[in-house]
């Protein structure tokens, strides 16, 4: 399956004396099959198999020594592609990473890399290396693995003239966009939905996307600092879905973790969840408040059918690919917009074709260059709002 990241591998790829390239995001995304499936690598060692291996970059070799070693070992040359995977495994190679020979061709990966960075490897040179993030699924890269890469064509192309999308192909995206809420963009679960259920949603089973939360929950023992953390990444987590349906508070509520409970308690736990990048932030703008949101919709979807709830989680997935960082609007109990776009555009979702409040007062306090709402009408405008179909929201950034 084609993945956005690849545009980023071709740069790197193409660049003079590349660093080596850590490829980080959250467990499950598809990180090692994009690796493989673009870069097809020479040589490819998980450390957390053969762990042996890292035993050749021991400190008292050097970087060039401890490669040579690993090459002759295996029986492949030094200027061969390399993936080394699972790298927190193998701290005497990670502490050799930043000083291998240049020019040598490296690319690493962790289930747990971006964690094991910020709490084991703290000192880790990252300047030294060229890192890229990988999300779960997008709904322009759903599209195109369903077979659909015209449709999706069609979406950008009226979304760039503000046209609307034919009678046909707007119902067809909207019937996708409501599979993508309950399929998701992990891709175990879009190849059970291709093949399995032959893009039936009727068809689909929830059973993979529940053996991932499964193992997401499982995981939360690595890179904690005791059993007790373990418990409350799993209480974080396990709140979100009710968090995501409150109305009145906008921001993340420990109370509805644990009563009487406060950031303090379980600041260590939710570090944890968001560095993996099982959670989004999203700040209230100058603010020390924030929310978050689920790494993929259909997680949500286990636990609520709220289809607002789950819209607004799919949109800060589709918005969290192009902006890496998201901010929502809240003015007391008088008006909230979800997310204000890096240049102060603020975006309203609808689940009908009417003007909010919210986003009124917003234009006349802030007077933004345009305001954008999202709903399951199709493109349109007037003087003020780009009117835009919730399965266009993958284009917003581009």
């Amino acid at each position: 399956m084609w993945r956005k990241i690849e545009e980023q591998f071709s740069s790197w790829l193409e660049g003079d004396s590349p660093k080596p390239l850590l490829i980080l995001g959250a467990p499950y995304v598809g990180k090692s099959y994009s690796i493989r499936h673009f870069f097809e690598p020479d040589c490819e060692v998980d450390f957390s198999i053969d762990s042996e291996l890292a035993n050749f970059f021991e400190k008292s070799l050097s970087p060039s020594d401890g490669l040579k070693r690993l090459c002759t070992h295996l029986n492949v040359s030094k200027d061969c592609l390399f993936f080394f995977k699972n790298i927190e495994s193998a701290p005497a190679f990670m502490a050799q990473l930043p000083h291998f020979p240049k020019n040598t061709r490296i690319i690493c990966t962790g289930k747990f890399l971006s964690i094991a960075l910020k709490r084991q490897f703290s000192d880790f040179p990252i300047a030294c290396v060229d890192c890229l993030t990988m999300y779960p699924m997008d709904f322009e890269e759903f599209l195109i693995a369903c077979g659909h890469e015209l449709l999706k064509d069609e979406i950008f192309s009226c979304f760039q003239n503000g046209q609307p999308l034919y009678s046909g192909a707007h119902q067809q995206a909207l019937r996708l966009y409501h599979d993508y809420l309950q399929v998701g963009g992990l891709p175990e679960s879009v190849q059970n939905y291709i093949h399995a259920s032959n893009q039936k949603i009727e068809n689909f089973s929830t059973r993979i996307l529940q053996e991932i939360e499964a193992r997401y929950l499982s995981d939360a023992h690595f890179w904690t600092t005791s059993h007790a953390e373990s418990e409350k990444i799993c209480r974080i987590y396990q709140s979100l879905p009710s968090q995501l349906t409150q109305t009145k508070s906008q921001k993340f509520r420990y109370d509805l973790v644990e009563k009487k409970s406060n950031a303090r308690k379980y600041a260590s736990a939710l570090d944890w969840l968001l560095t993996t990048g099982l959670f989004h932030p999203c700040h209230r703008d100058a603010s020390d408040q924030t929310r978050f949101y689920l790494l993929d919709t259909a997680l949500l979807a286990l636990h609520l059918t709220d289809e607002l709830v789950l819209a607004h989680n799919y949109i800060a997935q589709q918005l969290i690919s192009n902006f890496q960082s998201l901010s929502y609007w809240h003015s007391g109990n008088t008006a909230h917009l979800p997310f204000i776009l890096p240049d102060n555009t603020p975006l309203e979702i609808q689940l009908s074709f009417s003007r909010r409040k919210s986003l009124t007062i917003y234009q006349s306090l802030y007077h933004p260059r345009q305001s954008l709402q999202l709903s399951p009408q199709n493109f349109g405008s007037d003087e003020t709002t780009n009117y835009i179909p919730l399965y266009a929201a993958w284009c917003i950034g581009r």
